[in-house]
């Protein structure tokens, strides 16, 4: 979820059991926040399901907010914020 307020971005998480698999994070309604030419990753891992097969997915969401961004924002170095909902899957 983004949402823009007061010149910041706002960066929030909603667990999806189809998207996210297992198991359940709880929801974060503000999870970043962003100022004009910053730049946050955010990781999620889960643990899937089909019948009795089970496969892992792992999703990297990149964010960059302003007006004056280069494109190759991400590739400058370091991100300013790094946000994981991880879990330690067996």
């Amino acid at each position: 979820m983004l949402e823009e307020s007061e010149g910041k971005l706002l960066v929030g998480f909603a667990w999806d059991l189809y998207l996210h698999g297992m198991p359940k994070r709880r929801q974060k309604r503000r999870a970043a926040v962003v100022l004009p030419g910053e730049t946050a990753q955010i990781c999620v891992n889960g643990r899937h399901s089909l019948g009795t097969q089970w496969y892992y997915t792992q999703h990297t969401f990149n964010i960059a907010y302003g007006h004056d961004l280069t494109e190759n924002i991400f590739l400058r170095g370091a991100f300013d914020h790094l946000f994981s909902f991880e879990e330690k899957l067996l």
